[in-house]
């Protein structure tokens, strides 16, 4: 195909991509508003925005004048109730309410009722959490981690509350009749969004209630707004423009941003920031370090694997479950006991089981429509040599690809159909063959190994891989890959390919090294602290470090001395030994953790372990009720994690009191990275002008006050830190791998923060710039004290006494990654 042809080609896909994203936002509005939930839609909760302080207004209006004169009626007592709760909230409950249900003509009393009940639900959930703030947190975190409705948590929410003692009784249904009412009248009288008016029929007369005219207007003008903006971004088949700036200039002779080539799509910022005066402020600064490799990565050429797309896309024709696709029938629900109406424990046990149905039910829903839409757009492209991908950062300077679903840093089926086109490909050597063989043994798990055990075990089962690649369905030892199953099905017929033609096999394969626990590599080299890099093999050593592992080890050693000494919490350390506690189980605290995590987020972790668990055959612990289980895990957990990564926590710490100083002096942090990039992290305060809705979710007002603007989120300012910091000098390591593996002829890439790919044959050269950048970024700079210099001359002489002093560092010689095997493998 020519060149013409492609670009040809290429302005047809843009426009493809507009017209899906409005397809797709049209059509995700259309089941939002069908099932009662138009509030939960971009325009919807654009609406409430908009509308609040007006409807807040005239109850405010309205209880000083019932104040003030003495009134009596049925609008007075409704008044008097809704004192109950400030006007803000009330307002928004009362809009969303009302978009939820009159979308389509609907009785006046219904929707009424409606919104009297919901906003009786809110001052409800404040008596709960008044009366009981640990029971009400524990169950609001539990009903919301749960993909259900506003019913759902509204039962589940109260029910807990009257358990254990707590009355909420409050209103009569004439009461919320009387409330709603009195809310539909004022967004009647205030704003153009509802026409209420009396239909007459042969058999009643009834007052009936819709959105108006306008309303409808606007919300579907709203909706085309969102699809323009949210296009399903696609591979391109002609090079992305290069980067050569950070933002759209509005000469278009001057515009340096890159990317797609048409306006069908949106022209992106490079650096994904709200702040367009941020964006100007990075724009005086030297990024060609960031840029030569961002373009790097947007110039190399992939193509789908089609022997691939063609075995998994007959797999998920036959409805198989082979390498853990999700099952395509319907989750089907228990059935209901006989005595469900009067057996409590049996309906208590119906209850449960239902839940979890649903739960699963959710996660295959969105697991289904994933692969589907990765196969959809793999077999679009499948008949190309060649197609590339459009990169964009975050603002810690990390690269993504602005593709959906099929793309180099997706899911294991995603990346599982992508090989680098054969332009990229090089012919296979004996050396190429080994780091082959690594990278396969990585995805069979067999990762614990020296180098050499790894190539051995590939070898030793060389005869099992080469049956799965040639035939997978009848030959399924790639299954055993568990979660990396398709990724290693496309490296056994890799290796098929170099066992059957030798030296004159063309490899394409894009081969992976992954960082050991990167985040604390990170915390390591910027601490020299020497335990920590002996468990994430910064320092050399015969067999790989192991720091999740590690971890795991002190866990079980304290389950089991709380059980031997007879301590508190005995039968629940127990309950868990009995279970079976694993390395997985360690892997994403002790990753999070150096991230800044809190002990509640490890409980997610815990949830999302045992779900990973279940899908394995292994039964729930405690009897599938192990929530105040978990949480007590959690504090065990931590406290394990702080004896293997404590200089991680040092570390963190430090940068956590530096945001404090700050946001004291009421600026927000930044940094520039050892790649010129200037790091501004700014969460603003949007307290004053969030209406928090218990039930309902957020919704922000868009009357913000300027002050806002320099008012910063304290919460989010001190946990982010940690994190962002971090990401972003990993995003530095990988783009000065990057420049020097370029340097030395290095073109195809596939990088993912901290895995870095290229083919097998040059992945030894990749291997050796890795641990050059490395050793180079932490060699001449403690960038904890680069942070702190940086920031000292922003702030007043008076808050230069209250920097933290820059943590101790330990004596670990960083130039030993020099000759750590294990580093990046």
């Amino acid at each position: 195909m020519d060149l013409g042809t492609k670009f040809n080609e290429q302005i047809a896909l843009e426009k493809q991509s507009r017209q899906r994203g409005i397809e797709r936002v049209k059509s995700r509005n259309k089941q939002l508003k069908e099932s009662e939930n138009m509030s939960m839609t971009k325009s919807g909760r654009a609406m409430v925005a908009h509308y609040i302080d007006t409807i807040a207004a005239s109850i405010r209006e309205q209880t000083t004048d019932i104040m003030e004169n003495g009134k009596a009626g049925r609008k007075v007592e409704a008044i008097k109730l809704l004192q109950m709760i400030e006007p803000d909230v009330t307002a928004g409950i009362a809009l969303s309410a009302m978009l939820n249900s009159t979308f389509k003509s609907t009785s006046l009393t219904k929707v009424a009722s409606d919104v009297g009940r919901k906003i009786e639900d809110e001052i409800k959930a404040r008596i709960f959490e008044e009366a009981n703030p640990q029971l009400y947190k524990i169950t609001y975190a539990d009903v919301f981690s749960r993909s259900f409705g506003y019913r759902y948590k509204r039962r589940k929410l109260f029910q807990s509350a009257t358990t254990h003692g707590i009355d909420l009784r409050l209103w009569t249904q004439k009461q919320k009749a009387m409330v709603g009412v009195r809310m539909l009248e004022a967004i009647h009288d205030h704003t153009d969004l509802i026409e209420i008016y009396r239909k007459d029929t042969q058999k009643k007369k009834q007052w009936c209630i819709e959105l108006s005219e306008q309303a409808v207007k606007w919300i579907s003008h709203k909706d085309f707004l969102q699809g323009l903006n949210e296009p399903e971004y696609l591979p391109m088949v002609v090079r992305p423009r290069p980067w050569g700036g950070v933002m759209p200039d509005r000469d278009p002779s001057k515009n340096m941003t890159g990317g797609y080539i048409t306006p069908n799509i949106k022209q992106p910022a490079l650096i994904k920031a709200r702040s367009t005066e941020y964006l100007h402020e990075l724009s005086n600064f030297d990024l060609s370090d960031m840029l030569r490799p961002i373009n790097a990565l947007q110039d190399t050429r992939w193509r789908v694997d089609a022997d691939m797309l063609k075995v998994v896309q007959e797999l998920w024709d036959n409805e198989s479950t082979l390498g853990r696709l999700p099952a395509q029938g319907e989750v089907i629900l228990p059935p209901k006991p006989h005595d469900i109406e009067t057996n409590a424990e049996a309906r208590k046990l119906w209850k449960h089981e239902a839940v979890k149905a649903r739960t699963k039910k959710a996660r295959s829903k969105s697991h289904r429509r994933l692969v589907g839409d990765t196969l959809r757009v793999a077999q679009q492209f499948c008949h190309h040599d060649e197609m590339y991908f459009v990169y964009t950062c975050d603002f810690r300077g990390r690269a993504y690809p602005m593709t959906s679903y099929l793309q180099p840093q997706g899911a294991d089926l995603g990346r599982s159909l992508l090989r680098f086109g054969d332009a990229e490909g090089k012919a296979m050597t004996d050396e190429g063959a080994r780091e082959l063989a690594i990278y396969g043994a990585s995805l069979f798990g067999e990762d614990k190994g020296t180098l050499d055990e790894r190539v051995e075990w590939i070898e030793q089962h060389s005869e099992e891989i080469c049956k799965a690649g040639d035939n997978p369905f009848d030959n399924r030892f790639w299954c055993e890959a568990g979660k990396k199953s398709f990724t290693a099905l496309a490296f056994c017929k890799e290796w098929l390919g170099w066992k059957r033609d030798g030296s004159a096999f063309y490899t394409t394969l894009p081969v992976m090294r992954d960082g050991t626990c990167n985040s604390i590599q990170h915390w390591a080299a910027n601490l020299l602290d020497p335990v920590a890099a002996e468990l994430v093999n910064l320092a050399p050593g015969d067999k790989p470090g192991d720091a999740y592992v590690a971890a795991l080890d002190i866990l079980i050693d304290r389950l089991k001395r709380i059980v031997e000494l007879d301590l508190e919490g005995k039968e629940i350390a127990q309950g868990w030994l009995d279970y079976g506690l694993d390395r997985a189980l360690a892997k994403t605290p002790t990753m999070t953790l150096s991230y800044g995590a809190k002990r509640f987020s490890m409980t997610d972790g815990i949830d999302e372990w045992i779900a990973d668990r279940l899908d394995q055959g292994i039964p729930e612990p405690f009897g599938g009720k192990y929530f105040k289980q978990a949480i007590w895990l959690t504090n065990e957990i931590w406290a394990s994690i702080k004896q293997t990564v404590g200089s991680a926590m040092v570390g963190m710490k430090y940068l956590q009191d530096l945001t404090s100083v700050c946001l004291q002096h009421g600026i927000p942090i930044s940094w520039i990275t050892p790649t010129g990039m200037y790091v501004r992290q700014a969460y603003h305060d949007m307290k004053p002008s969030r209406v928090k809705m218990r039930l309902l979710g957020d919704s922000i007002r868009l009357s913000l006050n300027v002050s806002t603007k320099y008012r910063y989120d304290r919460h989010a300012m001190v946990n982010g830190i940690a994190a962002n910091f971090i990401h972003s000098l990993d995003a530095s390591a990988m783009y000065m791998t990057m420049n020097k593996a370029m340097d030395q002829g290095v073109q195809a890439f596939c990088m993912i923060h901290d895995s870095y790919g290229t083919t097998a044959v040059d992945t030894p050269i990749l291997s050796q710039c890795t641990r050059e950048a490395f050793v180079e970024l932490y060699r001449d700079t403690d960038h904890l004290q680069a942070i702190r210099d940086h920031l000292k001359p922003l702030l007043s002489s008076k808050f230069h006494d209250r920097l933290p002093d820059v943590p101790k560092r330990g004596d670990f010689n960083i130039e030993s990654v020099l000759k750590s095997d294990h580093f990046f493998s």
